[in-house]
């Protein structure tokens, strides 16, 4: 299964564009979200935990581990992994 699947299906997306599907269901929109979030940690510094924990979201699509300063555990526990 590719990064991209396994990126959806973890945060239960149906669609990786489309004009059927709406905006803030596109998994290119999710990744966009998350992948600006990671970069740019500091402007953000979100607390939330389940908001934290969908941050994982960009260790499956990247392949890279989320640096050190923001305050999560991304468990790899494969293609099971849910992030909604």
């Amino acid at each position: 299964m590719s990064a991209r699947q396994r990126f959806m299906n973890a945060l239960g997306l149906s669609s990786w564009t489309g004009a059927e599907v709406s905006w803030s269901d596109r998994g290119t929109e999710r990744a966009a979200n998350m992948i600006a979030l990671v970069l740019d940690w500091e402007s953000h510094q979100i607390t939330d935990e389940r908001a934290l924990s969908r941050l994982c979201g960009y260790e499956i699509l990247t392949g890279e581990s989320l640096p050190d300063e923001i305050p999560t555990d991304c468990e790899d526990d494969g293609e099971s992994r849910d992030l909604r």
